[in-house]
């Protein structure tokens, strides 16, 4: 008497197939959290710059707006602030981006087992 292949194995029920997938998101967001905390002075020292930059930009709008408007140090400080807004704010997003797509990657690999 042969015995069908597969016979033998069960498939996993539904319940443990959303137990093993709590655990993979489990896994995934304590990680997250260790990368977040790991990362906390650099995403601490992008915000303290962006506040300055905000207020330089603040500043050379009064400037401008008091001042005659072919000043170069006002210009300067214009397109100086708003650069480094744009500087910060393009590494927190580069980080979060990357953070993401690693925490996905876990889940996705981990799923497949």
């Amino acid at each position: 008497m042969s015995v069908p292949p597969g016979a033998g194995v069960r498939a996993p029920s539904t319940a443990a197939k959303f137990k093993r997938r709590r655990e993979l998101v489990d896994t995934a967001l304590g990680a997250l959290e260790r990368l977040m905390a790991m990362f906390k002075i650099e995403r601490y020292v992008y915000l303290l710059l962006t506040m300055f930059a905000f207020l330089l930009l603040l500043y050379a709008a009064y400037m401008l707006i008091t001042n005659k408007p072919g000043n170069t140090e006002v210009l300067v400080a214009l397109f100086g602030s708003s650069g480094m807004i744009a500087m910060s704010s393009a590494r927190i997003i580069y980080f979060f981006n990357r953070s993401f797509k690693l925490i996905e990657q876990l889940i996705e690999d981990g799923g497949d087992g």
